[in-house]
């Protein structure tokens, strides 16, 4: 019962397109699933395809119920370093995010949900769409067009 959520997230599909109208897919201008790279690297790589820069409010990065508990307990593999590891160049950290915390950030997913950039101006509309089927989806930050300060910021 513990893990039933995690479970009931990794078999739900990523499907989204029958949810949306066309206008609403065209204002889709990037995703991916987040797999075995975690959310940091799969942020990462569409940064660097697309030329823009990130930012991500953890707090409204939807957490599995016992992510953070698992995490505690040391429930590592060696993908969290390794994806960290990968990302470090790329990513900073809010010194107020603890250890485990930031472990959720290059936390490896066998079905990840999925990273979407959308413009703006369609962001709510498409978010509301997406809880139908997706109750955890949210916004968790903002794209923008990189400059000196590339990469990926991660503020509390």
């Amino acid at each position: 019962s513990q893990i039933q959520e995690a479970m009931d997230s990794m078999v739900t599909l990523n499907q989204i397109l029958d949810l949306l109208s066309e206008e609403e897919r065209n204002s889709i201008h990037a995703g991916t699933d987040i797999t075995g790279f975690g959310l940091a690297g799969h942020a990462m790589q569409v940064c660097k395809a697309s030329g823009v820069s990130m930012k991500i409010s953890f707090s409204n990065i939807p957490i599995l119920e016992k992510a953070l508990d698992s995490l505690r307990a040391e429930n590592l593999t060696k993908a969290h370093r390794t994806n960290a590891s990968y990302t470090k160049e790329f990513i900073k950290l809010d010194s107020a995010l603890d250890k485990v915390e930031s472990q959720i950030l290059f936390d490896p997913q066998t079905s990840g949900g999925l990273l979407l950039a959308v413009n703006p101006k369609y962001a709510d509309v498409v978010l509301a769409k997406l809880k139908t089927r997706f109750k955890r989806a949210s916004i968790i930050g903002e794209i923008q067009v990189a400059g000196e300060d590339h990469g990926i910021q991660v503020a509390l």
